[in-house]
């Protein structure tokens, strides 16, 4: 098994979460997230990785059930 810095891919995302028995509204939720993702890894030049989800999912504003983002405690904002 490779380091959590080793680049993924997995270019089936959608329709894995199209097949995923998740509702519209969660997997568009879901999608958004993704792709929000992936955006901020092409700002930065980063490839997409454990790690880099890891860090993403630790400092990036989250999504409620609504797409409403919500702001993490601590970051200064709000």
């Amino acid at each position: 098994m490779g380091s959590e810095n080793e680049a993924v891919s997995f270019p089936t995302w959608k329709e894995a979460l199209a097949a995923s028995g998740e509702s519209a509204a969660r997997r568009n939720v879901f999608a958004r997230e993704i792709i929000a993702f992936l955006r901020r890894c092409k700002q930065l030049h980063s490839p997409a990785s454990v790690a880099s989800a890891k860090q993403y999912l630790g400092t990036a504003p989250r999504q409620d059930e609504t797409g409403v983002r919500k702001v993490n405690a601590g970051d200064g904002a709000g």
